[in-house]
C-alpha cells in the first residue's frame, strides 16, 4: 500500500488534481508504518494542494508532515512545519488547525526539555479550542491536549498517579466523539497509553485490560501502527509479571 500511495499523486500529475484524491491520500498516509514513506506521501499531497489552491488539503498535509517528523524524532523540522501551518491557519481563522499546531508544539517543546513552555502552550491550546464549533473536533482536540499534558508529566518523571488522571481525562473526552470510526481510533491510542501508565503503577490487570481494548479497536480499524503499540504494551505487561512465554508470544 505504501508504494501505491507514494506514487498516486505523482501519477495524477498528468490528470486533474481533486480535493477528494488529496484527502484520501493524506488519510491513508497515517496508516503507513514507515514514517519516511509517509512523509514523502504527505509532502506530495502538500504540493498538490498548493497547486490547486486547496487550503484544507494544505493544512491536513502539513499536519501529517508534522506528525511524521515527531515520529522520526526531528523536532526542528516538526517545529518549522508547525509554524508554517500556524501562519496559514490564522489567515483562515481555522481554530481546529490552530489548536492542532499548539498541541504539536506542546509535544515538541516537551521532547526538547522545555517543560514550562510546553505547559504554557498547552493552556493556550485549550483556550483556542473553546472556539471550535464542531463538537467531534472539539472533543478530539481536548483529548489530545490532556494526552499531551500526560506526556509532559512522563517526560518529567512526575508522579504516575497524576499522569493517570490526565490519561483518564483524555479518555473521557474521546468517549464523547459521536463518529464511531474517529472515536475508536483515538480511544485505541489512549487505551494503550493508559496501559503503559498502569504498568508503571504495577497494576498489571488494568494494564492488560486497556492494552487488550486498544488492540481490539486497532485491529477492527486495520491500523497496524496502533496494533503494534498495543501488542508491545501487552508484551511489557507480561514481562513485568514474569510470564515470559506470554510476553514472547
Amino acid at each position: 500500500m505504501s508504494s501505491l500511495l507514494l506514487s498516486s499523486l505523482t501519477k495524477a500529475s498528468a490528470q486533474q488534481y481533486t480535493s477528494q484524491k488529496i484527502d484520501s491520500v493524506i488519510s491513508k498516509s497515517y496508516y503507513i508504518v514507515d514514517r519516511n514513506i509517509s512523509l514523502k506521501t504527505s509532502s506530495n499531497a502538500l504540493k498538490a494542494s498548493q497547486k490547486i489552491g486547496y487550503y484544507a488539503g494544505e493544512a491536513k498535509a502539513l499536519k501529517a508532515i508534522i506528525n511524521c517528523y515527531l515520529g522520526l524524532g526531528n523536532q526542528e523540522k516538526a517545529l518549522s512545519n508547525a509554524e508554517q501551518l500556524l501562519t496559514i491557519a490564522k489567515k483562515q481563522n481555522d481554530y481546529v488547525h490552530i489548536t492542532q499546531v499548539l498541541i504539536a508544539k506542546t509535544l515538541i517543546y516537551s521532547y526538547l526539555g522545555f517543560f514550562e513552555k510546553a505547559y504554557e502552550i498547552s493552556i493556550e491550546a485549550e483556550n483556542i479550542c473553546k472556539h471550535i464549533s464542531n463538537q467531534d473536533e472539539y472533543y478530539i482536540c481536548m483529548g489530545q491536549i490532556y494526552s499531551g499534558r500526560s506526556e509532559i508529566q512522563n517526560q518529567q518523571f512526575a508522579n504516575t498517579k497524576n499522569t493517570l488522571k490526565l490519561d483518564q481525562q483524555s479518555v473521557n473526552f474521546y468517549k464523547k466523539i459521536k463518529d464511531p470510526k474517529k472515536r475508536d481510533a483515538w480511544l485505541s491510542i489512549q487505551y494503550a497509553s493508559l496501559g503503559y501508565t498502569y504498568i508503571d503503577l504495577s497494576d498489571y490487570n488494568s494494564a492488560l485490560y486497556y492494552n487488550h481494548k486498544s488492540y481490539q479497536l486497532a485491529k477492527a480499524d486495520q491500523d497496524s501502527i496502533n496494533q503494534g503499540f498495543a501488542l508491545f504494551g501487552l508484551a511489557n505487561t507480561y514481562l513485568e509479571m514474569n510470564r515470559t512465554d506470554s510476553s514472547v508470544h
